[in-house]
């Protein structure tokens, strides 16, 4: 389990005041040897007509995918803009619809505080020196594993109380977990994988994952890099960092049907190719 870490999330045209506040902060951190990661919130717009101008900041699917990874892989702070954003589902158009907060994409497995607020920094030096603290993890029964941003439409607090006896009434318990559009997420015991996933104080067993099956109807499942085709009866291997493998019964096996990650990777060759510079001239006769 990797040592806590920082990441500092502005955005691309960030306000002077702010971004020299995040850079003071990025420095106290660095000051205690606390790595510090910089991402930014890129500016683009929705792909839907009634939202065209409507602006928003949203991390490349590459930074979104580092951020997320790092969650189950030891202690992590965010400190970010509150208009920074993450695509949660890369199916289909770009939407209001389809990106959520930094927060509530990071909500249950970072220690999180708004740039900007008061006491922000030493809020997070606190909250990672207590690691995990009150908002730990339990066990691999605890919903607050799961991929959340995969897994439920609704904004889901801290699950604990009458919340997480709401949460098991939409969604079931443990054993038996459906997710918005009713795929069942079975806990398994045939673990595939080497790697152990660590989330907000619980380590989880080598190869942790929820078969995911679409029992009842044909549905696509988005996360922030990829989408898959769920036929009927179909499934997949999700993992707690919304790692998506398919199913080891082929014939059964949901499919990717996009990676936003390869997209965004050809996308900046292109730009490569571009700008790089072109040779000119004829060659001379030897």
């Amino acid at each position: 389990m990797r040592p806590p870490q920082i990441f500092v999330i502005v955005l691309d045209r960030e306000h002077e005041d702010r971004y020299d506040e995040a850079a003071q902060a990025a420095r106290a951190f660095e000051r205690e040897a606390v790595p510090v990661r910089w991402l930014r919130a890129l500016a683009t717009k929705s792909s839907v007509g009634s939202e065209s101008n409507r602006p928003l900041h949203i991390l490349s699917a590459r930074d979104a995918h580092s951020l997320y990874l790092a969650l189950h892989d030891g202690p992590v702070g965010v400190l970010a803009n509150t208009r920074a954003r993450v695509r949660h589902n890369v199916h289909g158009p770009l939407s209001s619809r389809k990106v959520m907060p930094v927060e509530r994409f990071v909500r249950h497995k970072a220690a999180y505080r708004a740039l900007g607020a008061e006491d922000a920094v030493s809020q997070l030096f606190d909250e990672l020196h207590l690691w995990p603290g009150e908002r730990a993890c339990l066990d691999d029964r605890d919903p607050r594993i799961l991929p959340m941003h995969v897994f439920s439409a609704t904004e889901w607090g801290e699950l604990h109380g009458d919340e997480r006896t709401r949460f098991e009434r939409e969604h079931g318990k443990p054993t038996a977990l459906a997710d918005h559009a009713q795929r069942q997420w079975k806990r398994t015991t045939a673990l595939h994988g080497s790697q152990q996933l660590h989330v907000r104080g619980t380590s989880l067993p080598a190869g942790f994952h929820w078969d995911v099956q679409s029992p009842d109807s044909a549905e696509h499942l988005g996360t922030h890099t990829e989408a898959w085709s769920f036929k009927r009866g179909s499934y997949a291997n999700i993992y707690p960092d919304a790692t998506i493998r398919a199913g080891q019964r082929s014939g059964l096996s949901a499919r990717p049907i996009w990676n936003e990650l390869d997209a965004e990777k050809e996308k900046r060759s292109r730009i490569d190719r571009k700008n790089s510079p072109k040779r000119s001239g004829k060659r001379g006769a030897s």
